[in-house]
């Protein structure tokens, strides 16, 4: 059985990874599942199908920059990506 893992990381030349948990269910190949960040600060959640899986701080989010997402070691499509700055 593989295990998926979802990462929270940063990149300065190099990745730096700042957290790591197990999603804890197989991905089905084929099936679509909604994927939300919310960045708010030095604070970033991820959700998968509306459950909070990964939460932490770091003074490293604490800027402006760039997202992205990426698959390691298995193949992975992206049917839809689109980010937006929310004003608070």
């Amino acid at each position: 059985m593989f295990i998926y893992t979802l990462h929270i990381e940063c990149a300065n030349n190099s990745w730096n990874r700042l957290k790591e948990v197990e999603l804890g269910f197989d991905v089905k190949s084929g099936k679509e599942y909604d994927l939300r960040v919310e960045k708010i600060g030095n604070a970033i959640e991820v959700f998968v199908e509306g459950k909070s899986y990964i939460k932490t701080q770091d003074s490293k989010l604490n800027v402006d920059g760039c997202i992205g997402l990426r698959g390691w070691k298995d193949n992975v499509d992206y049917v839809s990506f689109s980010a937006e700055k929310v004003p608070f």
